[in-house]
């Protein structure tokens, strides 16, 4: 005899007061982002002399072990986790479109990213 299970979801709405962090949190996300952004399109092309350019490809093992000093050097609240997660979605992004530099996320304003 199989025994079925019933899912509910549920709304909940954020109170206000964890808002700042909430908000913080996501600035800190999108400047890990281009962070990343940056230096993938800054290295994506060496130069070598009497040679030409040299096309280079970060990925996201290199970027993390590049920008593990990040969180500190800012001083940012999140989890490390966090940060690999995002660095990991953007090579996946930057994999995905095919490019080195992705368009760079806004962190405040009307067109904020998160």
């Amino acid at each position: 005899m199989t025994e079925k299970t019933n899912l509910k979801t549920l709304k909940v709405r954020i109170k206000d007061k964890p808002k700042p962090l909430l908000e913080r949190m996501a600035f800190e996300v999108n400047q890990v982002w281009n962070v990343a952004n940056e230096v993938t399109a800054n290295y994506s092309e060496i130069p070598i002399p009497e040679v030409g350019w040299v096309s280079c490809r970060f990925s996201a093992f290199d970027l993390q072990k590049q920008l593990k000093s990040l969180k500190a050097e800012r001083g940012f609240i999140l989890h490390s986790t966090t940060v690999q997660e995002v660095i990991a979605a953007h090579y996946k992004a930057r994999r995905q479109f095919k490019t080195d530099k992705l368009r760079w996320r806004v962190s405040g304003g009307a067109r904020r990213s998160l």
